[in-house]
C-alpha cells in the first residue's frame, strides 16, 4: 500500500496514542492478571492507575504526555528541536504540577530543574534511574522529523533524551535505535527487512543490537501473541526491585518483535501489546507507533481514535489541546518548513 509521509505520520502518532491509553488499564499486571481479569482487552475501560486517581477510558497515563511535549517543541520551532527547544516547550506547555505528581519518581526533580539556569543537557544528570523507557516511549515525535534521515535521527535523539537521562545511557541508546527505525519506515518504500537491517547495522551499542537481534531470532516463528507473551517470560521478569518492568531494553524489544509478528498492523500490535503485560503501555505505544509509520490507518477502528481524542483533550494538563489528525497537521507542517529551509540553503550556497 502506497501511504503518503502525511498518512504515515498521523497513524504513527495514533499508533502511539492509542496504544498509550489502552495500554494503561493493563500497566503493571501480568499477562495471567490480565487474562483472569479481562480474558483479553480489546477495548478501552475506565481504571484507576497506581497513583489511585480514577480515569475515563481512552484516557493515557503521563508517559504519552512526554512524547507530546517533544511534538510541541518541534511545532514551536518548525523544525528539528533541541534539548533546550524541549526544556523551553516544558516551560511554556508543560503542567510541571502534574509532572511532578504524575510522572515517574524523578519527575518531580527534573521540573524543578528546569527551571534553573542549567544547560538542559545537565537535568538528566539528576534521574536516579538509569535504563527507563522514559525516552524510548517518548520520542517518535523525533523519528518522525528526521524522517527518511536515519543518522540525524539518532543524533536529535541522544541530544533531546539528556533532558531525562545521563547521556549515553542505556535508555537513550534503545531510544536511537527506535528513532532510527521510525525515520527508516518513513522513508518511501521501506520495507519490514529495511528497517530492521538499518537499526542491527547501525545501532551505535553492540549489547543494544545483540539483545535485540537474539529475540528477533527467537521469535521469528511465533505466529501468536500468547506463545509471544510464554517466550518473553523466559527472558523478562519479576519486580523485585521499583519500576523493574520499565527498563527500555525488554519495552523496545518486545515492541520490535510484536511489529513484525503482526507484520505491521496498527490494530493488532497494539492489541498483542496490550495483552503482554508488565509495562504494557509502553509496549503498545511504541508497537502502535512502528506499526503506524510502517502500515497506515487502514485497520485503525475510527472509534478508537475519537475516544482517545475525547479522553486526551479532556485531561487537564495535556499540552497539545489537538486531535490526532491536527497534531499530524502541524508536525507534518513543521517537516516541510525544515525541507523548505534546508532547500533554500542549497540554492544560495549553489549560486555562490
Amino acid at each position: 500500500m502506497n501511504l503518503t509521509l502525511r498518512e504515515k505520520f498521523e497513524a504513527c502518532i495514533a499508533g502511539a496514542q492509542i496504544g498509550a491509553a489502552m495500554g494503561a488499564v493493563t500497566k503493571g499486571m501480568t499477562w495471567q492478571t490480565i487474562q483472569e481479569k479481562y480474558d483479553f482487552v480489546d477495548t478501552f475501560f475506565d481504571y484507576t492507575a497506581a497513583d489511585q486517581i480514577s480515569r475515563r477510558a481512552g484516557t493515557p497515563g503521563y508517559d504519552a504526555e512526554r512524547a507530546k511535549l517533544i511534538m510541541a517543541a518541534i511545532i514551536d520551532k518548525g523544525g528539528c528541536a533541541f534539548v533546550e527547544d524541549v526544556r523551553a516547550a516544558w516551560l511554556k506547555h508543560g503542567d510541571l504540577a502534574a509532572m511532578s505528581a504524575l510522572g515517574d519518581v524523578f519527575e518531580a526533580q527534573l521540573a524543578v530543574l528546569a527551571k534553573t539556569d542549567m544547560p538542559a543537557r545537565d537535568i538528566g544528570k539528576y534521574c536516579d534511574y538509569s535504563g527507563l523507557d522514559t525516552v524510548p516511549g517518548a520520542i517518535y515525535p523525533i523519528g518522525l522529523i528526521n524522517a527518511g534521515d536515519v543518522e540525524s535521527a539518532a543524533q536529535n535523539v541522544f541530544d533531546v533524551g539528556q533532558i531525562y537521562q545521563i547521556s549515553g545511557t542505556r535508555s537513550l541508546q534503545w531510544a536511537a535505535v527506535l528513532g532510527m527505525a521510525i525515520a527508516c519506515a518513513a522513508a518511501p518504500g521501506t520495507t519490514m527487512d529495511d528497517i530492521f537491517n538499518t537499526v542491527l547495522e547501525h545501532g551505535s551499542a553492540r549489547w543494544v543490537v545483540a539483545e535485540l537481534k537474539m529475540h528477533l531470532d527467537g521469535t521469528k516463528e511465533i505466529e501468536d501473541a500468547a506463545a509471544l507473551r510464554t517466550y518473553f517470560d523466559q527472558f523478562y521478569g519479576g519486580y523485585a526491585t521499583p519500576l523493574s518492568d520499565q527498563f527500555a531494553n525488554e519495552i523496545v524489544t518486545k515492541a520490535f518483535c510484536i511489529f513484525r509478528m503482526t507484520k505491521g498492523s496498527v490494530r493488532e500490535a497494539v492489541l498483542t501489546g496490550v495483552n503482554i503485560g508488565r509495562d504494557t503501555a509502553g509496549i503498545a505505544a511504541i508497537a502502535g507507533a512502528l506499526a503506524g509509520v510502517f502500515g497506515g490507518m487502514q485497520d485503525v477502528p475510527r472509534e478508537w481514535v475519537e475516544i482517545v481524542d475525547a479522553a486526551s483533550l479532556a485531561l487537564p494538563y495535556t499540552c497539545l489541546k489537538h486531535t490526532i489528525k491536527e497534531s499530524a497537521d502541524l508536525l507534518y507542517q513543521a517537516f516541510r518548513n525544515k525541507l523548505d529551509r534546508q532547500q533554500a540553503f542549497i540554492d544560495e550556497m549553489d549560486i555562490a
